[in-house]
C-alpha cells in the first residue's frame, strides 16, 4: 500500500508526487497533483457552453443555457515513463573503475487506490458544478448544468475574459498504509529454596510490536481552470 511517510523526491515533475510502498522496496505510487479539463482524441478540450441569447441594442444578452465539461486527474503516460526512468537511474549504482556496469534497477509504478472522490468546478463566484470521478484511470468526471439567466450572463461575461478565477478541485480519499508500534518489557523470576541455601534466577525481555493496516487519507488537489481558445467553445442561439 501507499506509504505517505515515505515520499520520494523526483525533481522536474511538479504535476505529480511519488511515494514508496509500505513493504515492496521496488514499488512506487504516482499521485497526480494537477487537475485539468480533458482533451478529446482530436486534441480539443471537452468543454462546451451553449447560450440562448436575445439581442438588446445590437448586443447578444444571455437568457439561459447549458454547460458541459469533463475533468481529469492523471499523469500522462509520457510523464509516468520519465518518472520511472528517473527513479531507476537514481537507484542504479555507479560502476566502479575497471568493473562491469551493475545491472540496472527496475521499479514498478502504480496509481493510488482511490476509495472515494468528489469534483467541484467553480467557474464564476456563486456558481459551482460538482460530480463524482471515475476513481480509476484518468479519474474522469463528466459535468453538466442548466443555466439560469443570471448564471448564463455571469458565464458569458467571464468566458470572454478567459475565466480568470475559475478553479478545479478534486477532493479525494486514498487507501494508504498506517503503522502503529507498541513496546513493553517482561520480567520473569524464579526462586529455589533448598535445605541450606536459597538461589534465584531472573530474566528480562523487551517486546516491540509493529502492526500495519489500511486507512483512508484525504487528498485535495486544486488547479486553475486553463483552457485555450475558450471563444471557440461557445455556441450562441438567438431566440
Amino acid at each position: 500500500m501507499l506509504d505517505l511517510t515515505r515520499p520520494v523526491d523526483v525533481p522536474g515533475f511538479p504535476q505529480a508526487r511519488v511515494y514508496r510502498d509500505h513493504q515492496q522496496e521496488r514499488t512506487y505510487y504516482v499521485v497526480p497533483w494537477t487537475a485539468a479539463v480533458a482533451i478529446d482524441p482530436a486534441g480539443r478540450p471537452e468543454c462546451r457552453l451553449l447560450l440562448f441569447v436575445k439581442q438588446q441594442d445590437g448586443v447578444p444578452v444571455a437568457t439561459g443555457g447549458q454547460l458541459s465539461l469533463t475533468t481529469t486527474l492523471s499523469v500522462t503516460d509520457e510523464d509516468v515513463a520519465r518518472i520511472k526512468q528517473a527513479i531507476e537511474v537514481s537507484l542504479t549504482p555507479r560502476p566502479s573503475p575497471g568493473e562491469a556496469p551493475p545491472p540496472p534497477v527496475v521499479v514498478q509504478l502504480s496509481s493510488p487506490e482511490w476509495a472515494s472522490g468528489r469534483v467541484t468546478v467553480n467557474l464564476v463566484p456563486g456558481f459551482l458544478v460538482t460530480g463524482q470521478p471515475s476513481l480509476n484511470g484518468q479519474n474522469r468526471c463528466a459535468l453538466m448544468a442548466s443555466l439560469t439567466t443570471d448564471q448564463a450572463r455571469a458565464l458569458q461575461e467571464r468566458w470572454h475574459r478567459g475565466l480568470p478565477d475559475a478553479r478545479i478541485v478534486y477532493d479525494m480519499a486514498a487507501r494508504v498504509a498506517a503503522s502503529h508500534a507498541a513496546s513493553g518489557a517482561l520480567r520473569q523470576e524464579s526462586v529455589s529454596i533448598g535445605a541450606r541455601d536459597v538461589t534465584g534466577t531472573s530474566a528480562a525481555f523487551d517486546i516491540d510490536v509493529v502492526a500495519t493496516f489500511a486507512q483512508t487519507q484525504p487528498i485535495a488537489i486544486e488547479s486553475p481552470f486553463r483552457v485555450r481558445d475558450l471563444e471557440r467553445l461557445v455556441t450562441e442561439i438567438s431566440l
